[in-house]
């Protein structure tokens, strides 16, 4: 299959195949020319463009956030980038522009700056590559010309290097200020050929440590992890790839320890978190490196284990296929054994040796990218990290899972398009990406149409952070358009427009646009564009410094509406702090104060309200009130009574999930961590009455829920429907439960298709439609990485 290549902007067309010798200097680059640079091998070729980026991965210079912040060659964004998601690198320079901080984790190191100068040849990424450089040497307090000496190790290896190859290579045309680069990297390569790769020929088992060297966790568990050596794995090879052709032997000989683990204990042991010497602590024979050293020269490989001896003698890893990969995330009796990524990581590193022509890469690679495949595994940019998929069997292919929806000439999608749709069940749940649909890009682009100077969006996040920063949303059933008004605030996005989303047509709109803030007569302070009222945009700060809840132009300021985003009749308005409306009908603007007990009431952040007829239910409560229920008697009322409180179990301070099962009836979701029971309550609004406390059981234990999961009510899943719940928060984010209604158990829940996951940012906007004769699930992926819109079919 040929490569999927996408250009952005492309700065000149010089192309340059081949490699240059230390002593030509080419003081130039095909800068934004992503083609040309893939062929000189400094950017990766996507082979399948259908990977997703992890939601729980974020870019962090402390190394925190998701899973880890960085495991690969390249940051998730930018491998997306080059796979094709163009619209992302804006963000991906803008990210870059920072220098590097003082500190950060060696561990988890971000590699922001490569991509960003290769795509635009300015000068202050690569000065910012070689502060980070100087960093990593500083803190170590190892001379700049030959770090290496002070860590040999995983990660903290491999992420160095990465650094200081790439420096070399531009150093090799000429472009750095400094000139010790080649000479460090000259100096890790005789480090490792003249130490690590030095022993005895005749001595069989001396290769053993050779290997082992590399990737030794330290003599107190006398082993090693398999993704760290993965990592280390992929830079190496990396190397050889930008030109450095004498680390080819250290490339070949360290995916030894691969193929090893391919062919001498067999598949299942690939994607295993750790390796061990067999019976080390107990007999006392190792007790450091010389020690562990003498025992492997005297013992051989296969007295090496993929695990500690008390798990291999389980019968159930025992007898597991040993040509076949673990279950993925899963306990085998009742231990821990692996993680699905393990396994991905292993093949990046095969791919990249492929490339290299190591002698039995290309056949471990498409070994482990079809046992992947198997098992059913979602590859992802983090878990394709390596950006180099390697296949010689174009058959190989992950389901991207992706529908191309047929519109008529009004834009309407026709109904047969919708009928085409498979219909999920619980044993068979198909979730399908829209084609061409892009939340954040959609509107970005109406509002450069409509003239809105895209310049003036002040905040961290812009149009994004209208969608993820606890933001809400009202979806009119009748309409089949779901609303977000005014979404952002604290210090993510000062817009304050209103969003649509169109089912019928499946489009993005604006309903409203948001205010300028030049506007002559009730222009924005400087207060205000400098992050906003006293550090957020959800209030405005004028030049005197006062406090309002209201813009100069009289309009609402972009705010963390949260689920108190509501529409009845013609009347949008969110809860939060005051009553914010819009009427869709004459386009005007309303802020109001609430009322409650005769007085005025501020509503706290944790809201959820619901319509019914011309009525609103919900949480309208003000900060730390863990109990309660509310009612608006109309739309036009900002009078919050208090009636009929759920059971006793249901609170409202972070641990619940309330959604709307149908026209009459919500259910509020409760978590108890002191008792750890999970109870749920339905409410009908049409009796304003409770129904009995249900106890619920099978979620695992989890230390966090918070408000503004996805939630939805699916009927027709068991006799008395199910729950379809995403957590956003906490030890669970990101996964997914369905809750049967008629067992009250909870079981876990996965797609066929994308792994669709929630963000650091709450960006799940999940809602079910009856459209063109069907009824489908909706839900928006928009977070730090992604901006998407998913269709299930459930009748």
């Amino acid at each position: 299959m040929k490569p999927r290549i996408y250009v952005n902007v492309i700065f000149c067309f010089f192309f340059y195949i081949g490699s240059l010798s230390a002593s030509e200097v080419m003081t130039s680059l095909p800068y934004g020319n992503v083609t040309a640079l893939q062929a000189l091998g400094l950017l990766p070729v996507y082979d399948d463009p259908g990977h997703n980026i992890s939601a729980d991965t974020d870019i962090k210079w402390s190394g925190e956030g998701g899973e880890r912040g960085e495991i690969g060659l390249f940051p998730e964004d930018h491998a997306a980038f080059l796979a094709g998601r163009v619209e992302l690198l804006p963000e991906i320079l803008q990210a870059a522009s920072q220098p590097p901080p003082s500190s950060f984790s060696f561990g988890h190191a971000p590699n922001l700056y490569w991509l960003p100068y290769l795509m635009t040849g300015d000068a202050k990424y690569l000065d910012h590559m070689e502060v980070y450089y100087r960093i990593f040497c500083n803190q170590m307090n190892k001379p700049y010309d030959n770090w290496v000496s002070w860590q040999q190790a995983g990660r903290y290896l491999a992420w160095p290097l990465r650094q200081l190859v790439q420096l070399a290579y531009l150093e090799k045309r000429g472009l750095t200020k400094n000139s010790y680069y080649l000479v460090a990297l000259e100096n890790a390569k005789n480090n490792f050929l003249n130490n690590a790769m030095s022993g005895k020929p005749e001595n069989k088992h001396h290769d053993v440590w050779r290997v082992l060297v590399f990737n030794s966790v330290t003599y107190d568990s006398f082993g090693w992890t398999g993704w760290m050596e993965s990592m280390v794995g992929q830079v190496i090879n990396y190397a050889v790839q930008l030109g450095f052709n004498d680390w080819f032997p250290i490339a070949e000989w360290q995916f030894e320890h691969l193929n090893r683990r391919m062919n001498l204990w067999s598949i299942k042991a690939v994607d295993n978190d750790h390796v061990f010497f067999a019976n080390r602590a107990p007999s006392g024979a190792i007790t450091d490196y010389a020690s562990g050293r003498a025992w492997a020269a005297s013992n051989g490989w296969d007295k090496v284990t993929e695990y500690p001896k008390y798990k291999m003698d389980m019968p159930t890893y025992s007898g597991w296929d040993k040509n076949s990969l673990f279950a993925a995330d899963s306990k085998v009796d009742g231990m821990f054994y692996t993680y699905h990524n393990r396994a991905q990581y292993a093949y990046a590193w095969a791919a990249l040796a492929a490339k290299n022509r190591i002698p039995g890469a290309a056949e471990i690679a498409n070994i482990l990218r079809s046992k992947v495949n198997d098992r059913g595994d979602q590859w992802d940019f983090k878990n394709y990290q390596s950006g180099y998929p390697f296949s010689t069997d174009s058959r190989l292919k992950v389901n991207s899972g992706t529908w191309k929806p047929v519109r008529n000439e009004n834009g309407l999608v026709e109904k047969n398009s919708w009928l085409g749709l498979p219909i999920s069940s619980l044993d068979n749940p198909q979730i399908l990406k829209i084609d061409k649909l892009n939340p954040v890009s959609d509107i970005t682009n109406l509002l450069k149409d409509r003239g809105f100077d895209t310049s003036k969006m002040y905040g961290y996040s812009r149009v994004k952070g209208t969608f993820t920063a606890w933001v809400g949303q009202a979806f009119d059933r009748a309409a089949n358009i779901a609303y977000y008004p005014w979404g952002g605030g604290h210090a993510d996005s000062s817009i304050n427009g209103i969003w649509k989303f169109n089912i019928d047509k499946l489009k993005f709109d604006i309903e409203s646009m948001p205010s300028n803030p030049n506007r002559v007569g009730v222009q924005w302070s400087a207060n205000y564009k400098n992050r906003g009222g006293d550090g957020t945009f959800t209030t405005y700060m004028d030049d005197a410094g006062g406090i309002h809840f209201s813009l100069p132009d009289g309009r609402p300021p972009s705010q963390h509406t949260y689920g108190g985003v509501v529409k009845i009749g013609d009347l949008l308005f969110t809860t939060r702090n005051r009553k914010y409306s819009y009427n869709l009908k004459t386009k005007e603007y309303k802020i109001e104060n609430w009322i409650k007990n005769e007085s005025l009431f501020m509503t706290s952040i944790q809201n959820a309200v619901f319509s019914y007829r011309d009525q609103a239910f919900g949480i309208l409560k003000s900060e730390l009130q863990y109990f309660g229920w509310n009612k608006l008697e109309s739309s036009q009322s900002v009078v919050i009574e208090d009636i009929s409180s759920p059971p006793n179990g249901i609170n409202f301070v972070g641990q619940h999930l309330v959604l709307q099962m149908d026209d009459t009836r919500l259910m509020a979701i409760n978590f108890d961590a002191q008792s750890s029971r999970s109870v749920y309550a339905i409410f009908d609004m049409e009796t304003e009455s409770w129904g009995d406390l249900v106890e619920t059981y099978g979620l695992p234990e989890h230390n966090y829920t918070q408000e503004m999961q996805a939630g939805v009510y699916i009927p027709s899943w068991g006799s008395k429907g199910s729950v379809l719940r995403e957590f956003s928060y906490g030890s669970l984010r990101g996964q997914w439960y369905v809750l049967d209604l008629a067992t009250s158990q909870y079981t876990p829940f996965s797609f066929t298709g994308y792994k669709i996951q929630a963000g650091t940012f709450v960006g799940n906007k999940a809602f079910i439609a009856d459209v063109g004769g069907i009824k489908a699930l909706f839900y928006l992926a928009v977070n730090s990485k992604v901006s998407e819109v998913y269709v299930m079919r459930i009748q």
